[in-house]
């Protein structure tokens, strides 16, 4: 073998090794199979607090009289669902392999003060503490370990989709939530326009004439089923662009939109809990109807 030749394939190995040192990160490395061990072990059902402190802010969440509360840092009714779906996450979480054991290598993993520490509390008592790290090499796991432990392990989740760091995440999104059948009439206010659907007998009218059916179930499943993208905890200067005001039997919700300039979200104020939402204007879009949306061609 000519000696240029030789000198090539080293190269070659060599780039090959510095390639594969670069890809992997120091520190780091990919699960190789299940411990059979699970990371927490905890009834989600007998969970009364879960804490989440992360650079970002610290989050409480416990349990009420009324349900699931958002405690600190604002009080406001949890989303049960992102909850318990965060509670039975954590319960399933199984290890793989040890992946370091040397404290100096936390903050390659986020698992030092750069990352999430969770608690989750039985009963008025520590339950489990753990702390999440930065996602794994194929972003579908992530680095963990224990509080008061060195190990550092994989679990096969995103646990940054589960225990979030935004306190809106942990807000409960609903403007309205009820059956459909459970609404009566909506008047809809447009500047100096009005007009009302309202149920009579059997059937949806807009004024004294009948309603399209299929455009009535679509935009009464959408209003009874309303939920926001997101909350508006500061004062809007907007002007209302609508008013809608949806009744049931003994109860009344009158909602105020705003448009934001610029913006591809519509504001709601909900005037009885003096609360703002944002929705995507697409959402919007589906309560937001005017008369002739109701009406069959040619009415």
């Amino acid at each position: 073998m000519k000696k240029s030749t030789l000198i090539l394939i080293l190269i070659l190995a060599l780039l090959a090794a510095a390639t594969y040192v670069v890809m992997q990160r120091p520190g780091e490395s990919s699960s190789s199979g299940s411990t059979g061990t699970m990371l927490l072990t905890y009834d989600p059902d007998r969970v009364d607090t879960l804490e989440i402190t992360a650079p970002a802010g610290h989050i409480v969440i416990a349990r009420a009289s009324g349900g699931w509360e958002l405690q600190s840092p604002l009080r406001y009714p949890a989303d049960t669902s992102a909850l318990a779906a965060a509670l039975r996450t954590g319960a399933a979480l199984e290890l793989t392999s040890v992946v370091s054991t040397n404290p100096a290598k936390r903050g390659l993993f986020k698992l030092d003060e750069a990352g999430t520490l969770v608690r989750i509390a039985e009963r008025g008592k520590d339950a489990e503490t753990f702390w999440v790290g930065k996602p794994g090499p194929s972003y579908n796991e992530t680095y963990v370990r224990k509080d008061n432990s060195d190990d550092v392990y994989l679990v096969g989740a995103n646990l940054a989709t589960v225990f979030k760091d935004r306190p809106n995440d942990w807000r409960d999104k609903t403007i309205l939530k009820v059956e459909p059948g459970m609404v009566t009439d909506v008047e809809f206010r447009y500047g100096d326009t009005t007009f009302a659907l309202t149920h009579r007998d059997t059937l949806w009218q807009v004024g004294q004439v009948n309603a399209d059916p299929g455009a009535v179930g679509s935009f009464i499943n959408a209003i009874a089923g309303f939920s926001a993208d997101d909350f508006v905890d500061t004062t809007t200067t907007e002007e209302p662009v609508a008013q809608v005001t949806v009744r049931g039997t003994g109860w009344t919700l009158p909602l105020t939109f705003f448009r934001p300039g610029g913006s591809d979200r519509v504001f709601v104020r909900d005037v009885g809990r003096k609360q703002t939402f944002s929705v995507y204007s697409w959402r919007a879009s589906q309560v937001l109807k005017r008369k002739k949306d109701f009406l069959a061609a040619g009415s």
